[in-house]
C-alpha cells in the first residue's frame, strides 16, 4: 500500500564531526512510501525565520503583542533540489541515517489510519446497500 506522510525534524544536524552535531535545521519532508522499507523524500521544507523590523517590534510592543508575535517572522520556506543540491542531498542523507526508524514507525501509522478509513468506508457502503 503506497502513500504519502509528512515527517516533521527539528535540530537535524547537516555535519558530525566527532560525536558533535553542527548546522541543526528544523522543517519537514514530505515522503512517499510504497513499503515500511521503500520510501523516499519528495519533499523538502525548512522553517525559516527573519528579524522583525524595528518597526514592527515597535508596534507589536505598543499593542502588547510583543510576546504573541515574537522578535521573528516565522516562514516555511520550500528547499528546492535543483538550486541547492548539496544542501538537499545532506537532508535526505541525514533523513536516512539519523531517521530512518522514526519515519518507518509514522509510514506503519500511517498505514494502519488508511486501513481503518478503508474498512469504515466499505462498512458505510455495506450498511446503504442495506438500508436501500
Amino acid at each position: 500500500m503506497s502513500g504519502m506522510i509528512t515527517f516533521d525534524f527539528d535540530e537535524l544536524p547537516l555535519i558530525i564531526e566527532g560525536g558533535f552535531s553542527a548546522a541543526l535545521i528544523d522543517g519537514y519532508a514530505t515522503i512517499h512510501y510504497q513499503t515500511v522499507s521503500d520510501w523516499s523524500v519528495r519533499e523538502i521544507t525548512l522553517n525559516g525565520h527573519k528579524l522583525r523590523s524595528e518597526q514592527e517590534r515597535d508596534d507589536n510592543a505598543q499593542r502588547g503583542l510583543t510576546m504573541k508575535m515574537g522578535l521573528f517572522e516565522r516562514k516555511p520556506v520550500p528547499l528546492c533540489k535543483a538550486s541547492y543540491p548539496w544542501l538537499y542531498s545532506s537532508i535526505v542523507d541525514s533523513l536516512e541515517r539519523l531517521y530512518a526508524d522514526a519515519i518507518a514507525d509514522d509510514i506503519r501509522l500511517a498505514q494502519i489510519d488508511a486501513r481503518d478509513d478503508h474498512r469504515a468506508q466499505v462498512g458505510k457502503e455495506r450498511a446503504r446497500g442495506i438500508d436501500l
